[in-house]
């Protein structure tokens, strides 16, 4: 989260894990305090650990929807 936290406030994040194993499945979820953080980093290429970040935008849990929902490869 260190990497997503330098764009503005992170208020939730989920890192998702195999219930079984509990090691993680490869995907996470994390939701801003501010709506427009979200447009600057669809708009940026993520390198973490070596590996692209394919970012994919949904709605935010107070039902403000993004307008241009995009993958970034």
């Amino acid at each position: 989260m260190k990497h997503f936290g330098k764009y503005g406030e992170i208020v939730d994040s989920v890192i998702m894990k195999d219930r079984h194993i509990q090691q993680p499945r490869g995907f996470g979820f994390i939701t801003y305090g501010y709506p427009s953080v979200v447009d600057q980093v669809i708009e940026e290429n993520h390198i973490i650990n070596g590996k692209q970040v394919i970012i994919l935008a949904k709605f935010l849990k107070h039902c403000f929807k993004i307008l241009k929902p995009q993958c970034i490869y």
